[in-house]
């Protein structure tokens, strides 16, 4: 017992981080362990009954890459926890500030050496990230994935009650290992491995995935190649074997005799990994000339269709797992608050990240393939006795023994190494898994390429001064322009675009931006991307816009076609920020039934996602405490915009607020007061309300400063 409380002593510091916990919204708690922590338990207790005598040494210390995304958590609570300050997710319940003195949980990001975080630092500026937070490849560290406790005792359990109620310290990592793989998404293939130096096993833990990381492994070491057989080979037996499941073979046989079609987005990586194979009985497989048109029609559409389905995807899979972040940060900004995610919320979401990552890889491929053109095999041989080698060393061998379509391109890693010594012979064997060179996964086409994406709901905030200049009312904005009788989403967006939203870009310097797209009625060409957008901009390209620009643009009465599909891309953003915000049926129903509100939360479309979720609990937290009419919610929503938006920006998680947003949320305000019939020089004048309190940036938090006096008229 005095040897376990000295390890919880030694774990639970600041500097370690080995454990601490999340508490839900609602009461209750959930404790991790650091893998790190883990491994060091195993390290040292395992050997407790050898007599002094070490027989298995565990790699508790070491930095351990692993491949991940910048904005990566983990899926399933119930099985691990990834702190990801990126995110701004929580650092745990306890904190060495508390009686507790528990060290909060350490980032994923964090490395003893230092090549690790300069190889970040490299990789966020070949992505070209501009603005944070963005979506990019990057690395994180194996060590500070926190497992839940339950997890740990659910696999030791499950694997102790079999007819042997035995299990291999081997075996239990592995498990872990595989449960944490599934839980962040399934990018990863952490495995355990073993080699054996001085007669004493060394186990650790790698990713395999890492490969996928630019500079990580060493491009310049020279591979030995071992010969499979004939003269000269020093191999006694090899086997070789790759699992495939009766799905993935009928994938595999579309795939191959796709020849450039659009077939399904998996069969789209096995057609590259036969190219270059013709089919022996039927090298051609052509309908007839007369049918050639008919064929090349079909691919043009198919690829139509698959370039709209991965913007749809992306775009359906990236809301969900905006909820599941927001789930993981505390509640109020206090780092060490309870998180959003409630006790009885289910906690296992982890189909989610494999489906952001999976149209994130059909997005930043140029084929538009959702998995990699691989099929790995597993390698075990035997071999004449071989001193000098070590897990993670590489081999390549003779291609007598791989498909032909392996022939000279791919490399085995070691995993498992082990020596047979008596009186009669001295055998090596090896365990090997297939590996892609590096330079292979810089130079194919196909590869993952650095990319990144700015995700708008999570941008972090900027330094705001607390005082704005807000111009008077557009003169072109006529007072009553929006009545609360005009509750059809097709007109209430006319008014949107003929008032706030009216004008053409041809993107570039000509919008004001260097990330700006074409730009017609507020929507962005390069930067927004959804189900119905292609079909618009087609529509948009057909047009004669030589003549068009900031004051000269076709109007939605003049052009009903387009206006149809222009709403149809507005209506399904509205649609999918209303189903994840606005929860409340009865302010949902208010706001639809009441033209002004309507128009305001349609215009939060435009303003974006994170500001649709803040001017959503605006409304919410103004119907409980009591303002349950429309025009009360009006005067609510108008007030929030003219303030710059400040309480709508905190309810998304927001420390400050930068002025440029603040002011801009502040002038559109001032004309959606006049256009409502609020605005001074509208007849029903109303004194909007003085906003007393300034958000001045702090760590984690937001405080009042005295001397705010409000925005300036």
């Amino acid at each position: 017992m005095g040897e376990y409380k000295t390890f919880i002593d030694n774990i639970r510091t600041s500097d370690f981080g080995g454990f601490n916990s999340i508490e839900y919204a609602n009461g209750g708690l959930e404790t991790y362990l650091s893998f790190q922590a883990l491994l060091k338990w195993v390290g040292e207790y395992v050997n407790l009954f050898s007599e002094g005598e070490e027989v298995l040494k565990v790699d508790w210390e070491s930095d351990k890459p692993m491949f991940m995304y910048s904005t990566s958590i983990s899926c399933n609570l119930q099985k691990c926890y990834i702190k990801n300050p990126y995110l701004r997710t929580t650092s745990g319940t306890f904190n060495t500030f508390s009686k507790a003195d528990i060290g909060p949980f350490n980032s994923i990001q964090r490395f003893v050496d230092r090549k690790y975080t300069t190889l970040n630092e490299a990789l966020k500026k070949e992505a070209g990230v501009v603005r944070d937070i963005s979506i990019y490849p990057t690395l994180g560290n194996i060590n500070y994935i926190y497992l839940n406790v339950a997890y740990l005792s659910k696999v030791l359990i499950e694997n102790t009650g079999k007819a042997d109620n035995k299990i291999t310290v081997r075996q239990y990592l592995q498990d872990i290992c595989d449960g944490v793989s599934k839980s962040l998404g399934s990018i990863n293939d952490l495995q355990v491995v073993s080699d054996v130096d001085n007669g004493v096993e060394l186990l650790t833990i790698i990713d395999y995935e890492q490969k996928r990381i630019k500079g990580l492994t060493n491009t310049s070491e020279t591979i030995t190649t071992f010969k499979a057989q004939g003269l000269g080979s020093m191999l006694t037996s090899i086997s070789a074997q790759s699992s495939i499941t009766p799905d993935l073979a009928t994938m595999i046989s579309v795939g191959a005799q796709a020849q450039g079609q659009t077939v399904g987005e998996e069969a789209i990586s096995f057609s590259i990994l036969s190219s270059g194979l013709k089919d022996g009985i039927y090298p051609t497989k052509q309908i007839g000339k007369e049918k050639q048109e008919v064929i090349d029609n079909t691919k043009a559409e198919n690829a139509t269709k698959r370039r709209d389905q991965i913007q749809s995807d992306y775009r359906t899979a990236l809301g969900v797992y905006l909820k599941l972040i927001n789930n993981q940060t505390p509640t109020d900004g206090n780092i060490f608050s309870p998180v959003n995610l409630g006790q009885s919320d289910d906690s296992n979401q982890e189909n989610v990240a494999v489906e952001l990552y999976k149209a994130c890889l059909a997005r930043f491929t140029e084929t538009g393939q959702t998995s990699t053109a691989f099929i790995p095999i597993k390698l075990d041989f035997t071999l004449l006795g071989l001193g000098g080698m070590k897990i993670f060393q590489k081999f390549k061998i003779t291609n007598d023994v791989l498909p032909l379509s392996y022939k000279d391109t791919y490399e085995f890693i070691i995993t498992g190494l082990s020596h047979t010594v008596n009186a009669s012979k001295w055998e090596t064997s090896i365990s090997a898994v297939i590996t892609i060179p590096e330079q292979k996964m810089q130079t194919t086409e196909n590869a993952l390429k650095p990319f990144s994406v700015f995700v708008e709901e999570l941008a972090p905030p900027s330094t705001f001064s607390g005082v704005l200049t807000i111009r008077s009312a557009k003169t072109s904005i006529k007072c009553n322009t929006i009545t609360r009788n005009i509750t059809k989403f097709e007109d209430v967006l006319v008014v949107v675009i003929d008032n706030l939203e009216g004008a053409y870009s041809k993107g570039g310097i000509d919008a004001g931006s260097a990330n700006s797209g074409e730009t017609l009625w507020g929507l962005d060409r390069k930067n927004h991307t959804g189900t119905y957008d292609a079909a618009f901009w087609q529509l948009v390209d057909k047009e004669d816009k030589s003549k068009w620009n900031n004051n000269t643009y076709p109007k939605p009465k003049d052009k009903p076609t387009l206006y149809n599909s222009y709403r149809a891309i507005i209506k399904a953003d509205y649609d999918s920020f209303k189903k994840l915000y606005l929860k409340n049926t009865e302010v949902a129903n208010l706001v639809e039934s009441d033209g002004r509100l309507y128009f305001n939360m349609i215009y939060a479309v435009y303003n974006g996602q994170g500001w649709f979720k803040g001017f959503s609990k605006v409304l919410e937290d103004a119907y409980i405490s009591g303002k349950t009419t429309s025009d009360a919610l009006v005067r609510e929503i108008i007030n929030e915009r003219v303030a710059g938006g400040v309480t709508a920006f905190k309810n998304i998680g927001g420390n400050d607020l930068n002025t440029v947003s603040a002011t801009l949320i502040a002038n559109t305000g001032v004309d959606i007061e006049k256009m409502v019939g609020m605005g001074p020089d509208c007849e029903a004048v109303q004194t909007v309300a003085a906003v007393n309190t300034a958000y001045i940036p702090t760590t984690y938090g937001i405080s009042q400063n005295s001397e705010y006096k409000g925005p300036v008229r």
